[in-house]
């Protein structure tokens, strides 16, 4: 079975190919919750953006750029 976190980088993957803004939100914020770095969060990303084209290069930055922010408010906490 996954863990945790790969289920959420997963599912933030799938939020960028159903573009689904609220989705990446949840996810992105989970993702960064159960200990995903930004290097696996642009991974994920970057395999939804080369399998959704188009579209996906429109929500795969702003899905990186919501981890982004959860990431660094995480940080300083």
């Amino acid at each position: 079975p996954f863990d945790t976190k790969t289920m959420e980088l997963i599912a933030l993957a799938i939020a960028v190919s159903t573009e689904c803004d609220g989705c990446i939100a949840a996810h992105a914020y989970a993702a960064v919750r159960h200990g995903a770095s930004r290097e696996e969060a642009a991974e994920a990303i970057g395999v939804s953006i080369l399998m959704s084209g188009g579209p996906a290069t429109i929500y795969g930055p702003r899905a990186f750029a919501a981890f982004s922010e959860f990431h660094a408010d995480a940080q300083q906490e």
